[in-house]
C-alpha cells in the first residue's frame, strides 16, 4: 500500500447540497497518495454517507469522525489528529481543487521542500473572480491572512507544536494558527494556484471582534523581541502599543526603528547569497 502523502480534511455540516463540487474535484486528481477524512458536526442531511460513498466509489481512501456540536475550528482539530499524511491540506465543503494535477504538482514540491508550511495561492470565485496569493512575511500576515485553501502543513510539525486551532476565535482561528506556526518554523511560497474558494462564508463577511482584539498581543507573545526586527515600523506600532509600560512601548519603537532597516538589508543580502 502506498504511503499517504497528503490528508485532506474537509469540515462538514449539512452540506450534502455544495459538497459534490469538492468531491469530484478529488476524484479528478491524479495523485492515489492521498487520503480524505471527513470531520463533521452532526449532520442531519446525509453529507457523511454521501461523501464517504463518494469517495470509496472512485477508490478513494476515506474517513469520518463525527462530534455533533463541533464548531468548524473543532472539526478541524479532530480531522488533523487521526490524519495520517505526510501533509495536512483543509478545503472547505463549497471549495473545489483548481485542477487535476495540482495535488501531483504539489507532492513533488513538497517532497523537497525543507519547510514545514508550504503555501500556493488561491482564487476567489469563479471567473470573474480574483486571486489571493504571493509571499508572506510577518508584516503581511499582520495585515491579512493567507488562504487555507493554499495550505499545506506537514502533520510533524503541528504535532512538534501539539498545536490546534484556537477554538476562542470563532472565525479567525486560522489567521492566528498561521502566526504562531510562523514563530517556530519556516514557510515557503510555491507560485501554483491550488483552489477555487467561494468566498461567501462568514470568515469573509464578518468580524472576529476576539481574534482583532487580541491580535497585536497575541503577535508580541509569539514572536517576542525579535519583532522589534522583522516588522516595519507601521506594523510594529500597535504592537507597540499594547505594551503595559508606556517608557518601555517608547523604547521598543526606538529600537525598532533603527533596527528593522538593518534587518531588511541582511534578509536581501541573504537571498541574493542564496540565489548565487
Amino acid at each position: 500500500m502506498s504511503k499517504t502523502t497528503i490528508s485532506i480534511v474537509i469540515p462538514t455540516l449539512n452540506c450534502k447540497g455544495v459538497i459534490s463540487r469538492a468531491m469530484n474535484s478529488i476524484i479528478e486528481q491524479n495523485l492515489t497518495t492521498i487520503e480524505v477524512i471527513i470531520s463533521d458536526g452532526g449532520s442531519a442531511d446525509g453529507t457523511v454517507d454521501f461523501s464517504l460513498a463518494t469517495l470509496a466509489s472512485n477508490k478513494i481512501p476515506a474517513s469520518a469522525v463525527i462530534y455533533p456540536g463541533s464548531s468548524i475550528y473543532q472539526a478541524i482539530n479532530l480531522g488533523i489528529k487521526i490524519a495520517a499524511g505526510e501533509w495536512i491540506y483543509i478545503l472547505g465543503s463549497d471549495d473545489r481543487l483548481y485542477q487535476s494535477d495540482v495535488l501531483q504538482c504539489m507532492e513533488h514540491r513538497l517532497s523537497d521542500s525543507k519547510a514545514d508550511v508550504v503555501y500556493g495561492d488561491a482564487w476567489a470565485g469563479e471567473s470573474d473572480g480574483f486571486l489571493l496569493g504571493g509571499v508572506f512575511d510577518l508584516n503581511r500576515l499582520c495585515r491579512e491572512n493567507i488562504c487555507h485553501q493554499a495550505l499545506f502543513y506537514r502533520r510533524s510539525a503541528l504535532q512538534s507544536l501539539q498545536l490546534e486551532y484556537n477554538i476562542k476565535y470563532e472565525l479567525l482561528a486560522d489567521w492566528d494558527y498561521n502566526l504562531r506556526l510562523l514563530s517556530h518554523h519556516q514557510f515557503q511560497h510555491i507560485p501554483i494556484i491550488i483552489a477555487f474558494f467561494s468566498g461567501k462564508g462568514r470568515s469573509s463577511t464578518e468580524r472576529d471582534h476576539a481574534f482583532e482584539r487580541d491580535r497585536a498581543r497575541n503577535i508580541l507573545r509569539y514572536f517576542g523581541f525579535r519583532t522589534i526586527f522583522m516588522l516595519h515600523p507601521l506594523q510594529f506600532e500597535p504592537v507597540a502599543a499594547v505594551t503595559q509600560r508606556p517608557f518601555q512601548g517608547h523604547l521598543l519603537r526606538q529600537a525598532n526603528r533603527v533596527m528593522f532597516p538593518l534587518y531588511r538589508r541582511f534578509a536581501r543580502l541573504g537571498q541574493q547569497i542564496l540565489a548565487h
